[in-house]
């Protein structure tokens, strides 16, 4: 897991993607990054949301840092 959450900022700000649908890989890899599926909820990891990319291989998995931390109190 990432050292720490980490956020996706909304289309159209300084850091994030353009606001409408565009090629640029940038964009294309915030989009898809944002709309990935959180391990422990199941809905999209969505922008100005915190959360954690965990690594194995190739292949990352996202989970929202609020259902991380609701979990660790369980």
């Amino acid at each position: 897991m990432s050292e720490h959450a980490v956020t996706v900022p909304m289309p159209g700000t300084r850091c994030g993607p353009c606001d409408d649908a565009c090629s640029h890989d940038d964009c294309v890899k915030l989009r898809a990054m944002a709309a990935a599926k959180c391990t422990l909820c199941g809905c999209a990891i969505g922008f100005d949301s915190r959360f954690w990319v965990d690594r194995e291989g190739d292949e990352r998995t996202y989970t929202h840092a609020s259902c991380s931390e609701d979990e660790a109190c369980r």
